[in-house]
C-alpha cells in the first residue's frame, strides 16, 4: 500500500515509513531529539487493534519529506536494525545507562468532523518530564 495525495493506493511502498516509524519511535524513547519530522497526509486505518498512540508515527519520501534527528548529549548512541520473520526490529544502544525511563503515551485523543469529513486528532507526551512530542491533525480515511 502506498499513501499519496491525501489517498491509499495499492503499490510497492509502506517499508521505509515502517522503518522511520520504528527508528522515532525509539528515538522518542531517548535522550535523542526529532528536529525534523512529518505525518503521513491521512490515517488510513481504523484505531481497533492499534497499540501505538495515534500520529506517534514519521513519514519520509525520498527527496521531499525528511527526518531529521539530532544527538544533544555527549554520550554515543549505536542504532541497531533487523528485518525479523513477521516484524522489524530495533535496538537502540547507548555507552551508559540512561539517566530516565521514557514512556509515550495518547492524551486528548478523539474525532472531529470538520467540513463533511471525519478527522483524527491527538497529543502525544513523554513522561520523566511530561513533554509534548506531537499533535497530529489529519483526514481518516475510514
Amino acid at each position: 500500500m502506498e499513501l499519496s495525495f491525501g489517498e491509499a493506493r495499492t503499490g510497492a511502498g509502506g517499508g521505509i515509513c515502517q522503518l522511520s516509524n520504528l527508528i522515532h519511535w525509539m528515538a522518542n524513547h531517548s535522550p535523542q531529539v526529532v528536529v525534523e519530522r512529518s505525518n503521513h497526509s491521512v490515517d488510513p486505518f481504523p484505531d481497533e487493534g492499534r497499540v501505538l498512540p495515534f500520529g506517534s508515527g514519521a513519514a519520509i519520501f525520498y527527496n521531499y519529506v525528511d527526518w531529521v534527528l539530532h544527538n544533544p548529549t555527549d554520550l554515543h548512541f549505536q542504532l541497531k536494525l533487523n528485518v525479523g520473520e513477521q516484524q522489524l526490529e530495533g535496538e537502540l544502544l547507548c555507552e551508559q545507562a540512561r539517566a530516565f525511563r521514557y514512556h509515550a503515551y495518547q492524551r486528548g485523543y478523539r474525532f472531529v468532523r470538520e467540513g463533511g469529513k471525519g478527522q483524527d486528532s491527538q497529543r502525544s507526551g513523554q513522561s520523566a518530564r511530561c513533554l509534548g512530542i506531537l499533535q497530529a491533525y489529519l483526514p481518516a480515511l475510514y
